[in-house]
Parts: structure tokens; sequence; C-alpha cells
């Protein structure tokens, strides 16, 4: 089964074009190594977060559906592309919702380093502090579907984020601050 859904990804997940699909025997052997693949799979979601998003900051951004903010340097790696190093960033931005969730599916959330960023952004968004918050957003909105009775790609999770003391602006809201400060 496992295997099934492994291969019906290749053509699905960008990235996994790439991908070796184990045999049942050899998973049954080793069920972690189902899947392997030369690069870091990413879904193609219903935005793709971008370095220009990381760049412009929130306060450049226009998405309606930011769940989680970051602020790590852009990643840069190798000589050969002429961009080695970190690109320092003047102010958080934004990770919209819509990078959750796959094209196509209403009912599917990915919230790992697998979402819908370009290599570039994932090279800033890939912190575990990020995660945290895209898992928690996640978990937000399926509660949420769950409630309403809904798909979970059409809720809004922003406002019970905010309930649940979750920084959706910068600079800090002082009602955030002062719950860190106690």
């Amino acid at each position: 089964y496992v295997v099934t859904v492994a291969e019906s990804f290749t053509g699905f997940v960008f990235g996994m074009q790439h991908t070796v699909v184990k045999p049942p025997a050899a998973a049954a052997r080793d069920p972690v190594a189902i899947v392997s693949a030369c690069v870091i799979p990413a879904v193609v979601g219903e935005y793709i977060l971008t370095e220009h998003d990381v760049c412009a900051g929130l306060s450049r951004q226009q998405h309606p559906d930011i769940i989680a903010i970051a602020d790590h340097a852009l990643d840069t790696h190798g000589a050969d592309t002429g961009r080695s190093g970190c690109v320092e960033l003047r102010e958080p931005y934004g990770i919209p919702f819509r990078c959750l969730v796959p094209q196509g599916w209403s009912n599917l959330l990915v919230a790992c380093r697998g979402a819908s960023f370009s290599s570039l952004a994932a090279s800033s968004c890939r912190l575990s502090r990020t995660m945290m918050q895209l898992g928690q957003a996640a978990g937000t909105a399926a509660f949420l579907a769950r409630e309403q009775n809904c798909p979970v790609a059409v809720v809004n999770p922003r406002a019970l984020l905010r309930e649940q003391g979750v920084q959706l602006e910068w600079p800090m809201p002082p009602v955030i601050a002062a719950r860190l400060d106690r």
C-alpha cells in the first residue's frame, strides 16, 4: 500500500520525478527506506512561496492568509551559482496557508519542509521553529474544518491562531509582547 501511494506521488509532487520506489520485499526489510530521492520533494500548492516573498517581507506582502512568520536568512550554497552564502532579511516574511494546500486537494495539508516553497524560499523557512508554526496552523485548520464540517482547504485559521497567541504581524503586537513579559 505505501509503495502504491509513493508511486502515485511521482507525478504529483515536485522533485519526486527522480524518486526510486523500492519493491514490497525491500520495504518489508526496511520500512523506513521505502522512498528515496535525489532532491527534497516539495508539493506544488495553491501558492508557491518564493524568494521574492521572503525578500519582500511582511510589510510588502499582500497575502490575506498568512499563518506563520519567519525571519531566517536565505541560505545559498555552491560557488558555481554565484550566490554562495547567506542573504540577511530586512524584516520577517509571512507564509500563506495556501502553501500547505496541494493543488487539486481539498482535505490534505502539507505542514513540513515538503510544503509549497521554491528551493530558495525553502532554504529560509526550513528551520524547526517555522515547521512548528506550520504544524500548529495545520492542526488548527483541521480542528476548524471538523467543527465547520467543510474541507480543510476552505477554512481560515488566522483568528483562532491569534487567540492562541500566535504572532502574525510585525512588529510584535503589544498584547503578545505582554504575554511574553510575564
